[in-house]
């Protein structure tokens, strides 16, 4: 509704611009159309993406648009009277002055619903989030957070410290009321004890299933045995590992969900815009809400579409790479350590190290074997290093860790 009210805005607003540029005369019909359409075509630039507009106030900008189109059909109408030749300027500004009182009630009404536009969409003020919502047709733009912790928690951090979206456009249910003060502390106002309460009050929200996979299901019985129906919700998205879309949906079905679900894996750095995340949808989920999950997991670091049937593999390598990369990190720093260097500057040079080596990779697109031999020096440390850690089967044990990790991602619905 938003975008076509757009296109159709604009194309009026052009066809006048064009109408007038044709017309150098300034009369009073003139200077009623010209100001309204300077106003307008000032405040509705951004309508080459889309103005999403809430339906209280899409019939005032279709009221604006109709006025507009009328007065370009008058002048239009002008000019097919000259029996195909191009009327002279009087000739075509005379008989639209004669009407033009008449007309002066619905333009002031165009210029109202430009003033009303621009309290509540002045793109300065509305989120990215905001956006991309009411360009999906969902016009209460909120985040409901089943579940606060760690990587809700992550996620929430990112979405705030990118400007994705702002803390009122977030809904937080937690298990404590510790953590429920914890969240308030940080300037959350909509944090609930119940997710019962939380549904209830934000019936429209797009719901960011966050919980442990094994605790899902407590979810779903809470959310029947207090009547929280999901049926009004636009969307569903999901972080849980190992479930697959399907299962969820024979699940959601349950509590009277049947609308889209876009799975994402993010990890916890996130919190710091840095996360790897991967997506997928189901067939026929529609573009503008999958832009907005994608938008989303974008501003917390990298978002990778993927297939369904590799999903779990890709979410090993997204989510739990970080811990074992931690891991890494610790031994370099326990390895220096044991040859006499502080801990607390050897982890430091370790973590600067790999992230050094990650954004040479990232940056420049060499494969790491290239850069890697562009490191090893021949009879050098380094290769004496690496020599040890194949002795020890190093890459075996990765190799191994994600297959491990992802049989078990397998197993988990």
């Amino acid at each position: 509704m938003a975008s076509e009210i757009a296109r159709e805005m604009l194309d009026a607003l052009h066809g006048l611009d064009r109408v007038l540029q044709e017309n150098r005369r300034r009369s009073h019909a003139r200077q009623v159309v010209e100001s309204t359409f300077g106003i307008l075509s000032r405040r509705f630039g951004l309508l080459q993406t889309t103005i999403p507009m809430e339906p209280s106030h899409a019939g005032d900008v279709v009221g604006s648009l109709l006025v507009l189109h009328n007065l370009i059909v008058k002048w239009q109408m002008e000019g097919r009277e000259a029996e195909g030749q191009p009327p002279g300027i009087d000739r075509e500004l005379d008989p639209l002055e004669d009407r033009v009182q008449e007309e002066e009630e619905e333009v002031r009404s165009a210029v109202q619903a430009r003033e009303l536009v621009s309290v509540y969409y002045d793109t300065r003020r509305m989120s990215e989030f905001s956006r991309l919502c009411h360009a999906a047709g969902i016009p209460e733009p909120m985040f409901l957070f089943i579940g606060g912790g760690n990587m809700a928690s992550a996620l929430i951090h990112g979405c705030i410290e990118s400007g994705f979206a702002t803390a009122k456009e977030i809904a937080i249910s937690c298990q404590s009321e510790a953590t429920q003060h914890k969240w308030k502390c940080e300037g959350f106002d909509n944090v609930f004890t119940s997710t019962s309460t939380m549904v209830k009050i934000f019936p429209n929200g797009i719901i960011v299933l966050a919980v442990k996979p094994q605790s899902r299901h407590a979810v779903y019985d809470m959310l029947l045995s207090n009547k929280a129906s999901l049926e009004n919700c636009p969307l569903m998205i999901s972080i849980l590992a190992g479930i697959d879309i399907p299962t969820l949906k024979t699940e959601l079905n349950c509590i009277h969900y049947r609308g889209p679900i876009i799975r994402i894996m993010p990890n916890t750095a996130a919190s710091i815009g840095n996360s790897a995340s991967i997506l997928c949808s189901e067939p026929g989920t529609p573009i503008e809400k999958v832009a907005i999950v994608k938008s989303f997991a974008s501003k917390v670091g990298l978002c990778v579409d993927v297939e369904p049937k590799t999903f779990n593999a890709y979410g090993v390598v997204s989510g739990s790479a970080p811990a074992w990369a931690y891991v890494f990190m610790e031994a370099l720093a326990d390895g220096a350590v044991f040859t006499g260097c502080s801990r607390d500057t050897a982890m430091k040079l370790a973590a600067q190290s790999l992230l050094g080596a990650a954004q040479m990779v990232l940056e420049s697109g060499v494969h790491p074997s290239i850069l890697k031999d562009n490191v090893c020096s021949p009879g050098g440390t380094t290769i004496a290093g690496l020599r040890e850690l194949e002795k020890s089967g190093f890459r075996s044990a990765v190799i191994e860790a994600v297959k491990a990790a992802t049989e078990r991602a397998n197993t988990m619905a």
